[in-house]
């Protein structure tokens, strides 16, 4: 192999090791540049803290305020909305044709 060759296979690696690391990051609701930048230095040990590190979790007011229906409650959904054939309400237009 000559040393393009190897050049090309050392940055595709490098940008493999920065999508692994975007992606572990990007789940646990980080910034994918924080995980793809710790997987470019460091490899899969840039993985590794990645996925060590804690979870953002979403600030609560951002967070929709819902509910499962109960049976009895879809069961009046039903039979109070007309929808077209083959049409379903989720769960939280349900609740809102309810609270009307």
């Amino acid at each position: 192999m000559d040393g393009a060759a190897i050049l090309a296979l050392v940055v595709l690696g490098w940008a493999l090791f920065a999508v692994i690391g975007g992606l572990i990051s990007a789940h646990k609701n980080r910034g994918a540049l924080e995980g793809a930048g710790l997987s470019v230095l460091f490899g899969p040990l840039g993985w590794l803290t990645a996925a060590l590190l804690p979870s953002k979790h979403l600030p609560e007011r951002s967070r929709p305020q819902s509910r499962s229906l109960s049976m009895d409650e879809k069961l009046r959904v039903r039979e109070r909305r007309v929808k077209s054939p083959g049409e379903r309400l989720d769960d939280d237009e349900a609740l809102q044709y309810l609270n009307d």
